[in-house]
């Protein structure tokens, strides 16, 4: 009888000892944090649009010989579009050149009677660039003939400022200055667009309380005044240096600020 009841008390205390272990694991599965199934998990938000890359070479003396060439990346409702672009001014008149990007045959130009010609390839989702062509990177090489050649770099925008021109009856327009940097070449460009002004009219352009030039209107309500240190006309003597808030005045047509660009 002494040896049937040690076993049944060996047997109770195994029990009472084995019994918390289980709960400590049941405790310990429990704790382990919920997975979430995939299907339920946000979708990532869409890329902004936007300039994705871009790229930039330029060429000689805006006087003399001149070349620039553009590649961009940019994002719209979701498109992504790749641009290259090659424009030439001062070259030999009515004279067909070559066109290679790094060695590929990209197509050709024709300059006009003034020796200006342009060019440009696009590819977006419903055209392509040509079969072969390699899409350029920093140091990509551009050949016109024997014209002239010109590599590829980053391009910085330093500045860029805007006043959106409105008023009375359909007029529209804008005003813009960007600084942008190339290697060590900075180019800066002031330009004045207008559309629905009272035709055949000239009218003063004011940059923070200084005139700058003119702004001629022609028989369709249409007018632009530009300059740059890339191309003719040169910035005038005196031209103030514009900023954000900077106050812009054309005639008694449009009075507005210079503001960021967006």
């Amino acid at each position: 009888m002494k040896c049937q009841r040690t076993a049944v008390t060996l047997l109770t205390v195994l029990i009472v000892i084995s019994t918390p272990g289980c709960s400590r694991d049941a405790d310990a599965a429990s704790d382990k944090p919920a997975v979430t199934p995939a299907a339920a998990r946000p979708a990532p938000a869409p890329a902004p649009d936007g300039t994705l890359f871009e790229l930039a070479g330029r060429f000689g003396s805006p006087a003399a010989l001149w070349c620039e060439v553009g590649y961009k990346v940019k994002r719209k409702s979701g498109v992504t579009t790749k641009s290259l672009e090659l424009e030439v001014d001062n070259a030999a008149a009515g004279t067909t050149y070559p066109v290679t990007v790094d060695g590929f045959a990209a197509g050709t130009i024709t300059t006009n009677a003034k020796g200006d010609a342009k060019f440009e390839l696009v590819e977006n989702k419903e055209q392509l660039f040509p079969q072969g062509f390699r899409e350029p990177a920093a140091g990509a090489l551009i050949r016109v003939g024997e014209l002239l050649q010109v590599r590829l770099d980053v391009l910085n925008h330093l500045v860029g400022l805007e006043a959106t021109v409105a008023g009375a009856g359909k007029l529209g327009g804008k005003v813009t200055y960007k600084a942008e940097q190339v290697g060590d070449t900075v180019t800066k460009e002031f330009t004045v667009k207008v559309t629905g002004a009272p035709p055949k009219t000239s009218l003063p352009v004011e940059l923070a309380g200084v005139a700058v030039g003119n702004l001629t209107i022609d028989v369709e309500g249409q007018g632009r005044l530009k300059f740059s240190n890339k191309k003719p006309p040169p910035f005038p003597a005196g031209f103030p240096e514009p900023t954000a808030g900077a106050a812009i005045h054309i005639g008694d047509l449009f009075a507005g600020t210079l503001q960021e660009a967006r």
